[in-house]
């Protein structure tokens, strides 16, 4: 929804409608950075397991803790982004006027108007 918002001009956008669209947008592609970067690290763990691994055996047992580890921080870091988004969402619902605070210090960073 916000990366649809962004692009489309709108007659009347509010200051307001248009921060939190532009901190959605940002908050959602730092998630999606994220989520790839946990769904991503077992497999090049794995990877290089099976490269070092003298047997067979022990590489399918390390290569499948690797997993199961991972499945658990997967879900961790669905539960965390799911409980702040759901928060964000609720303030933005009642008209708040907020920062997210990841998504000002990176935007401070690469210089994104505010």
């Amino acid at each position: 929804m916000a990366l649809y918002d962004t692009f489309i001009d709108r007659d009347k956008k509010s200051n307001w409608f248009e921060f939190h669209t532009r901190q959605a947008l940002w908050f959602g592609m730092i998630a999606g950075a994220v989520a790839f970067v946990a769904l991503a690290w077992p497999l090049l763990l794995s990877a290089i397991v099976a490269g070092f691994a003298p047997v067979a055996g022990g590489t399918i047992t390390a290569t499948i803790w690797i997993y199961v580890f991972a499945m658990l921080v997967d879900l961790a870091v669905f539960g965390v982004f799911l409980v702040l988004a759901l928060g964000y969402s609720r303030r933005a619902a009642r008209g708040d006027m907020f920062e997210i605070p990841l998504v000002s210090q990176i935007t401070r960073r690469v210089g994104v108007k505010r």
